[in-house]
């Protein structure tokens, strides 16, 4: 009754004469009956005679309270002139009273019932048939429904509400750049709901046809990441954090154990009811995600949690849900974010510092503690109600005692790779880089190691240099096991050596490519022609592309040029192939070409010392190099094969060296000499590389025919 909170005379007669007046005993009595204080009762008294008071002055009777109705009324509080009105104006208690008063109506039935949400008052009517559509045809849930329409209705807003001239182009856009601004969770319910809003215009004739397929696929990978879960000291101290005999403890205490016992979800525990508790037989029926229904045992801690929480959970008529909240309204959880909430603040009391905070963190962990005791993969699959192995297996990752089961089987697995680390540490104390060499090594450990071996086996290095197909890589490969096996089994024979020959491969160059001076120049002119022509870039390239023109230099060698090393006598080339270090005199013109743009690089970034940079400053790596390159040829319409082979920046080294040979004087002294000089120009360890271009260049080897004939032919005569 009124009287439990109110006492004033006046207050009372001005209440139960007003326009609500009919329902203000009532509403005070449910509003005792679900547990409110008496102060928020009083609020909520007042917003309701208020509530009253307002549709009277708009010419509406209380039946025709709706949730627009309501809407209307919390704008009209700011500047609300409504006699008699005491229930405050801007307060959110106004708001919130007026909400459960129409409630209270509808529940007497004095106003119809309204399935309309706050956030569906706005939608446009597309939306509307959209939520409709979506609930008849694909039996989507509540919280679904407003995801999709909450994004259909984004959709409308930034591409337009005439569906009809949206394209796959614009879809794209809005897509990635939405995408952009949200994680990866959201970002893929977005992309989700985008299609289904897509398919439905797509049904319906309002859009083109097939627009869905626009949507792109974000990149994911299933059960790629660990799963977050507590340990056994940690669950413990959780569950002492639910000791006690209030009514949130009691509640708290068995939410906790019964999602740490079953890995339930919140929502199947939210949505848990009196009926699905069936304490003859000591299971729970529990039907959550996907609908799937399930029997599952209830273990004795649980249930007897569960029994003390229900003989001191208060009553709420007409409705059976086991789990509700303990203040009031006295009502059941809305979703499975109540239950998170009560682990969330769990956590915090117990003092747990958890890699996660809501429920679904007690689910992996009730799995993995299944996992380690031993139960089988489908018993944990079926209780968690999983739908394929590989999501319960996902939960063997953090099991160390599982894996350790398997240690006899890759039981060499660490003396292997200690092998492996210590021939690479004597190899790099020797001066070798080895970085080609370390990743090779280590693929032939775990190839090893899952062949159950300790030590170097002729066939598995066989086996491993086999796997890929091309003859020279084989063979490079296995002659990398080759010398890490001659290195082990000099302490240990039982090492064994492979063939080294097994793949007979023989070691064959390539032809160059040789570029012409046409050619040259028009490299250089589209690099100078790239965008943006005004920065450093278009003077970074074609000083490039001039310099291993004119030098031969190796591409790494140019691009890890400091200021230090450009000086009067020339380039000095520090730690080149092999480590060998040397001097390469410029031309004149190379110089001066040089020396211009220095003068606008230490205009971009004066911080760092490279000669070459890209366009954020920084050292310009090969990869980008390598890529713009590519651009050029396009650009400059190189796109021939000379020889088999396709144009290249390595092919500039090539060019030099064949045009030196080519310029070599008459004379077997001099032209030895000129050999040796290009050899040690270019930075060879050995000249028979050199020599090689003899062979490699058919326009050489025609020459020396020539040379060869006319010699022939001297000797005869």
């Amino acid at each position: 009754m009124l009287d439990t909170y109110l006492v004033a005379p006046k207050t009372l007669r001005r209440l139960r004469t007003g326009p609500a007046g009919a329902f203000i005993d009532g509403f005070a009595d449910a509003l005792e009956r679900e547990g409110y204080s008496a102060a928020s009762a009083v609020r909520y008294i007042r917003a309701a005679d208020h509530l009253g008071r307002f549709m009277l002055t708009v010419g509406r009777p209380l039946a025709e309270v709706s949730p627009r109705m309501l809407e209307t009324f919390h704008r009209h509080l700011p500047t609300c002139n409504c006699p008699d009105a005491k229930g405050g104006k801007v307060s959110h208690h106004v708001y919130f009273g007026a909400k459960r008063f129409h409630e209270y109506l509808v529940g007497i039935g004095v106003c119809e019932t309204s399935k309309i949400g706050t956030a569906e008052i706005c939608e446009s009517n597309i939306v509307s048939d959209f939520r409709q559509w979506m609930q008849k045809h694909r039996g989507a849930k509540l919280a679904t429904l407003r995801l999709y329409s909450r994004d259909a209705s984004t959709m409308l807003e930034l591409l337009g509400h005439d569906v009809s001239g949206w394209d796959p182009k614009r879809v794209r856009a809005f897509l990635l750049d939405s995408v952009c601004k949200c994680g990866a969770g959201t970002a893929e319910k977005r992309v989700t709901s985008a299609r289904a809003f897509l398919r439905y215009l797509g049904v319906r004739g309002l859009c083109r046809a097939g627009l869905d397929q626009a949507v792109p696929a974000l990149a994911h990978w299933r059960l790629s990441t660990f799963p977050k879960c507590l340990g056994s000291d940690d669950v413990d101290r959780l569950i002492a954090a639910c000791d006690g005999h209030s009514l949130r403890k009691l509640r708290d205490r068995a939410i906790i154990l019964l999602l740490v016992r079953l890995g339930l979800r919140a929502g199947d525990l939210a949505n848990l009811r009196m009926k699905d508790i069936e304490w003859k037989t000591g299971t729970l029926r529990v039907s959550g995600k996907g609908r799937y229904e399930v029997r599952l045992p209830l273990p004795q801690d649980a249930g007897e949690a569960l029994l003390r929480y229900l003989e001191s959970r208060p009553r709420v008529r007409g409705d059976d849900h086991v789990f509700i909240r303990n203040i009031a309204p006295f009502r059941p959880f809305e979703s499975g974010d109540g239950v998170s909430s009560v682990v969330e603040r769990a956590l915090k009391r117990a003092g747990v510092n958890s890699p996660a905070k809501g429920a679904h963190l007690l689910r992996h962990t009730a799995a993995t503690e299944m996992l380690r005791h031993g139960l089988p993969l489908d018993r944990i699959g079926t209780i968690l109600r999983h739908r394929g192995i590989d999501t319960t297996a996902y939960y063997a990752k953090v099991d160390v005692a599982l894996l350790s089961q398997i240690a006899p089987a890759v039981a060499g697995g660490d003396e292997m790779m200690s092998d492996v680390e210590s021939y690479l540490a004597m190899r790099r104390a020797a001066g070798f880089k080895l970085c080609n060499v370390e990743y090779l090594l280590r693929s032939f450990a775990r190839f090893a190691v899952n062949r159950g071996e300790t030590h170097v086996r002729a066939q598995t290095a066989i086996d491993w240099a086999s796997e890929t197909a091309s003859l020279a890589q084989r063979d490079a490969r296995l002659k990398t096991v080759c010398r890490l096996a001659r290195y082990l089994s000099i302490e240990d024979q039982n090492h064994e050596l492979p063939p080294t020959q097994y793949f007979g491969c023989r070691k064959a160059r390539r032809a160059p490519y040789i570029y012409t001076p046409a050619e040259i120049e028009r490299l250089i002119d589209a690099a100078r022609k790239l965008e943006p022509t005004s920065a450093l870039r278009p003077h970074t390239y074609a000083t490039l592309i001039a310099l291993l023109s004119a030098t031969g230099l190796r591409v790494s060698e140019a691009l890890n040029l400091l200021y230090a090393d450009v000086t009067p006598e020339g380039l000095f080339i520090r730690k080149g192939k092999c480590q060998k270090s040397r001097l390469v005199p410029l031309p004149k013109t190379a110089t001066e070409g040089l020396r211009k743009y220095l003068t606008l690089r230490r205009l971009a970034n004066p911080d760092d010392d490279h000669v070459f940079v890209d366009d954020n400053g920084t050292p310009l790596r090969y990869t980008i190099a390598y890529w713009t390159f590519q651009k050029l040829l396009k650009s400059a319409c190189i796109g021939s094969f000379y020889n088999g082979q396709s144009p290249r920046l390595h092919g500039f080294r090539h060019t030099f060296a064949v045009r030196a040979l080519e310029a070599s004087p008459e004379g077997r002294n001099r032209v030895g000499q000129h050999m040796l000089a290009l050899a040690t120009y270019l930075g060879h360890t050995n000249i028979k590389d050199t020599y090689w271009y003899l062979e490699a260049t058919p326009e050489l080897m025609r020459e020396i025919a020539i040379v060869v004939e006319d010699f022939l032919i001297g000797e005869q005569k």
